[in-house]
């Protein structure tokens, strides 16, 4: 699907306007850490186009220094997250950070040191995902409507909590029913 909406921006002129990419809200809540793993490498064995992860790290550990690998909700791993945002070829992460509080920041940071100290990698994060408008719209999203500045920067501030974590951030984008 994706190559095909691809194909057709470039036969119409589109393709130095528009970048077509994958994405996916994938969540450790919601799907098996097996079926979401089997649909990551079913679209990596067809894809040429990147995939997003817009999805969230429920339950994840918000400590730690990345040398276990901690256990997230419905029986997913920090592994498994990693996996499906970054070990994945092509997967790039562009995770959910609704809590006001941080704690999404908190549980992103620790899996992007999970993959630096136990998987030899250094995913890079490239921008953060809030849900401030939708909450507007159809709300109240109490706790978990940042609004697309404080969520970049509760996420910029954890991955450069730690020399082994720091990055900068490309950009921020926000959720909306409406516009």
């Amino acid at each position: 699907m994706i190559d095909g909406i691809a194909a057709y921006a470039d036969s119409n002129g589109y393709s130095t306007k528009v970048y077509v990419r994958g994405g996916s809200d994938m969540e450790p809540s919601w799907n098996s850490d097996t079926t979401t793993r089997s649909w990551v490498d079913g679209y990596a064995s067809t894809y040429t186009k990147l995939l997003y992860n817009v999805g969230s790290a429920d339950g994840c550990p918000q400590t730690g220094n990345g040398g276990s690998d901690g256990s997230c909700n419905n029986g997913w791993k920090q592994s498994d997250v990693f996996y499906v945002s970054w070990g994945a070829d092509p997967s790039v992460p562009v995770p959910e950070i609704y809590a006001t509080s941080g704690a999404n920041a908190k549980q992103w940071q620790k899996i992007k040191l999970y993959g630096v100290v136990s998987e030899d990698q250094t995913m890079s994060i490239v921008g953060s995902l809030t849900q401030w408008n939708a909450c507007q719209e159809t709300g109240p999203c109490n706790g978990t409507d940042n609004k697309p500045s404080a969520g970049w920067q509760q996420l910029y501030d954890q991955l450069n909590s730690d020399v082994k974590t720091a990055q900068g951030l490309s950009f921020s984008t926000d959720m909306s029913w409406e516009k």
